[in-house]
């Protein structure tokens, strides 16, 4: 008691355990319109290969008790994409939280994603879409995708896994 006394009254603050995973969060980019909500199959859930797609978290079933966690523990924290094409960054999201968790059956895995029409959600870098990473128009161009995600009631932020794709103009 004295203990908790003492670190009250000189201002101490109780610290949080670090924030570790025992597989690395990783992005995912799923088809635009993928399944949102539950447990589906692996057949509902695509990774996309145009410029129209949504932003998921992965993490293993390891990481992510359904019991006791929640989507809404999970902020992603500058969420960037570079054209690695034509060499331009661009900012995604500042701050996200994760709104809800998809089941991948089967597969230990989880995918988390924000609100419908937020900032990771229907996203278009298309050619046509005037997005400072857009597509170039030509052929394939490589999207290098970054971030960090954090947890709640846990200290810092990990990177996720940096995701590289060859997306076509859609």
């Amino acid at each position: 008691m004295l203990g908790l006394v003492s670190s009250i009254s000189t201002g101490g603050a109780v610290s949080l355990p670090p924030l570790s995973f025992n597989t690395a969060p990783a992005f995912y980019i799923a088809t635009a319109g993928s399944s949102d909500s539950g447990d589906v199959g692996a057949e509902g859930f695509s990774q996309s290969s145009t410029t129209s797609f949504d932003v998921r978290l992965q993490l293993s079933a390891a990481d992510f008790n359904e019991g006791v966690d929640a989507a809404s523990d999970f902020t992603l924290t500058n969420v960037t994409v570079t054209n690695s094409t034509t060499g331009v960054t661009q900012v995604l999201a500042s701050s996200v939280t994760m709104a809800s968790v998809i089941d991948l059956s089967g597969l230990n895995l989880f995918y988390f994603f924000t609100e419908a029409d937020g900032p990771l959600d229907d996203l278009d870098l298309s050619s046509d879409s005037g997005e400072a990473a857009a597509h170039n128009g030509t052929s394939t161009n490589t999207f290098v995708f970054n971030g960090f995600v954090s947890k709640k009631g846990f200290d810092g932020s990990i990177a996720f896994s940096e995701k590289s794709m060859n997306l076509n103009n859609s």
